[in-house]
């Protein structure tokens, strides 16, 4: 399957390389009606090219074609572009488009499959992060690649999955939910066969999600299948719920809004109910300085250069997690090439 879904992506670059611009979608679907390539990633890479990037692949594929024809390239004056007629200025950017395309759609395919074919040992898991990163391919291509990316990179999505640390329930919610990778797992997770009954699963999915444009495209991933909250969970109620996920959310909150974050999910919190934290280690070396280093970026580049980053070390959270009425239930340790920590709680 990562194979045709890459080779599909790779077919689309090379449609989307073509100077046919309005016709690329509809040969995208004829191309995945004849060879079966899946029709959903194979038009959405023919929507990749923006703007610049398509003037510049039209100069680059009008000097590749001029080169492959005649042997040599096409110099940009003005006596040089009279010199050769319009027809055959038009055949040096269609062969030259044919094979810069091939190029590019060899290369995006590599590079697709083998983000799509890194497995982990739940193969389980492995099928529902196929199918949840298939609904980002409504998107954009950038927010398809990202969500396929994170799903089989970050350890957070198989252990909390696969490694009975959340329990099925009613409600879940998930606060800082991004893009609803998370969510969009676990309504896959429904669709599982008794066969994998380890699997947690929830009547009700939730997302909170400060911002807009990131909410939207949870809400397009998901459908109906869950409901985006588009607030602030530090100062919005949230419903009553019996799981509660904080995933590298905590560490971008000043110390005061930590506390009124934790005492709300608290409120709302069923009896037996679990909250799961991840977070950064601060004595987790060089990916702890990788994950401050792009925490401080995301924040210069929203325009928020003095925001300040909280971040505790284990026996500082779990001091935290106390005061405001949770009690850890694992042992707290780090994990995944950054060391981040999981925190496993529940209400005293």
């Amino acid at each position: 399957m990562s194979a045709r879904r890459a080779i599909a992506i790779g077919v689309g670059v090379w449609c989307s390389s073509l100077p046919l611009f309005a016709l690329r979608p509809p040969l995208a679907e004829r191309i995945a009606r004849i060879t079966g390539l899946p029709a959903d990633e194979l038009t959405l890479a023919t929507r990749s090219s923006r703007a610049w990037g398509s003037v510049l692949q039209l100069l680059v594929a009008w000097q590749v074609g001029a080169w492959l024809r005649r042997g040599d390239g096409l110099p940009l004056t003005r006596d040089a572009l009279r010199s050769i007629s319009p027809g055959q200025h038009a055949a040096d950017i269609v062969v030259g488009a044919v094979v810069v395309g091939a190029g590019l759609g060899l290369l995006t395919a590599l590079l697709t499959w083998l983000s799509l074919s890194r497995g982990s040992e739940y193969p389980a898991f492995d099928r529902l992060a196929d199918r949840a990163g298939t609904r980002y391919a409504r998107g954009s291509m950038t927010t398809w690649q990202f969500a396929n990316a994170k799903l089989r990179s970050d350890p957070i999505y198989a252990q909390t999955l696969c490694e009975d640390v959340l329990a099925s329930g009613g409600t879940l919610v998930d606060i800082g939910c991004s893009q609803g990778l998370m969510l969009a797992l676990l309504a896959e997770a429904r669709c599982e066969t008794a066969a994998e009954a380890s699997l947690p699963r929830f009547e009700h999915l939730i997302g909170v999600e400060v911002r807009a444009a990131v909410a939207q495209q949870a809400r397009e991933a998901l459908g109906n299948e869950a409901t985006i909250l588009e607030a602030d969970a530090t100062t919005a109620p949230l419903p009553a719920c019996d799981a509660v996920l904080i995933f590298d959310v905590l560490h971008l909150l000043s110390p005061e809004q930590q506390w009124a974050l934790l005492k709300t999910v608290a409120a709302a919190l069923r009896p037996g109910g679990t909250l799961l934290v991840r977070e950064a280690n601060p004595h987790g070396g060089a990916g702890f300085a990788i994950v401050r280093t792009v925490n401080r970026l995301k924040r210069m580049m929203g325009g928020d250069r003095h925001g300040r980053l909280t971040f505790r070390d284990v026996p500082g959270w779990v001091r935290l997690f106390r005061d405001a009425g949770f009690e850890p239930v694992n042992d707290p340790d780090a994990h995944g090439p950054l060391n981040n920590v999981l925190y496993r709680l529940r209400l005293y």
